[in-house]
């Protein structure tokens, strides 16, 4: 097995419900008049953004790292973020990455990689 391998730990289904929320808030169901293909009105967790999101959490092969992610995931959670509107997600996410320099970095990665 590899280092990557042997670092892979799932998210527990609060932490996934929570992934699925920021990603939802990064990327939002927007209404269209015009959008004939529904393009706009899909959200992140519709492409699957979330399941991968979760996979490339549960290969960072730094520990540390990966529970500092997990930390910062159930910080989120303890929020809110899941029940709250899209305004209200987006602040949680700001003030989350305004605390400080750690939290800011795991927000922008959390951000990169809904995108």
């Amino acid at each position: 097995m590899s280092e990557v391998e042997d670092a892979a730990v799932e998210l527990s289904d609060a932490e996934q419900a929570t992934l699925a929320a920021i990603c939802d808030t990064v990327v939002p169901s927007i209404e269209r008049g015009r959008d004939p293909d529904g393009l706009w009105a899909r959200k992140a967790t519709d492409l699957g953004v979330d399941v991968a999101a979760a996979q490339l959490i549960s290969e960072i092969p730094d520990p540390a790292m990966r529970d500092g992610l997990r930390q910062l995931i159930a910080a989120i959670g303890a929020q809110g973020i899941a029940a709250a509107s899209q305004a209200s997600r987006e602040q949680i996410l700001r003030n989350i990455g305004l605390s400080g320099p750690e939290a800011a970095a795991g927000v922008q990665a959390l951000t990169a990689m809904t995108l």
